[in-house]
């Protein structure tokens, strides 16, 4: 999209933020979610990153060294709600961007659901996840369902889901909605697909 014009609101503003990284004018550098959340931030926010990994806790904190509203924290992403749950805040997003190493990763962000619900029910909770193979995403979702939780389920998929393995698409489970987000999504997704087409197979879901 870096070169597209006519984009959405959203998307443009999306594409900005990636631009104000890259002065020249040439794409070298690209915002993680934690870069992007922290521009967000209004001056009375607050962001908490979790991170597992040395190297890459490493490069979080040297990032926002120095960054009032920003705290960064080498933990278990999962052992961590426990910790900085409920916040002081009414309002706020969880936000869980799994490594998916493990097998049994839906699972855990079941009982993460769980967990973070029973300790703030009206928080906001979305959970990023791959479409690999079809049938766990499903299984998971199918668990979620379950909880009888208002929640909201986006998809892009950009090949189709039966071809050989690979990453097939990708997928967000925002739990608490935030108003009108379906209505949003329901514009961005045939955008985002029209933009990123790889072939004639794409598809994207909103229920």
């Amino acid at each position: 999209m870096w070169d597209q014009t006519g984009l959405s609101a959203e998307l443009t503003e999306y594409v900005a933020q990636v631009r104000a990284l890259n002065p020249s004018g040439e794409l070298r550098y690209y915002p993680g979610s934690p870069r992007i959340a922290r521009d967000l931030l209004r001056p009375a926010d607050r962001l908490i990153l979790i991170e597992r990994h040395p190297a890459d806790h490493a490069l979080l904190k040297t990032e926002f060294t120095g960054d009032r509203q920003v705290a960064v924290h080498h933990q278990d992403g999962y052992t961590a709600l426990k910790a900085f749950l409920p916040p002081p805040e009414r309002r706020g997003l969880v936000f869980i961007d799994p490594s998916f190493e493990l097998k049994d990763e839906f699972d855990r962000l079941t009982e993460a659901v769980k967990r973070i619900h029973r300790r703030w029910a009206g928080g906001i909770i979305a959970i990023w996840y791959p479409i690999l193979d079809r049938a766990p995403s499903l299984h998971w979702q199918q668990n979620l369902r379950k909880l009888g939780i208002p929640m909201l389920c986006a998809e892009l998929g950009l090949y189709p889901y039966d071809a050989p393995f690979g990453l097939h698409g990708n997928g967000m489970i925002i739990i608490n909605p935030p108003w009108q987000l379906d209505a949003t999504l329901g514009r961005l997704l045939p955008e985002l697909l029209e933009n990123l087409r790889v072939g004639n197979d794409g598809q994207f879901r909103l229920e």
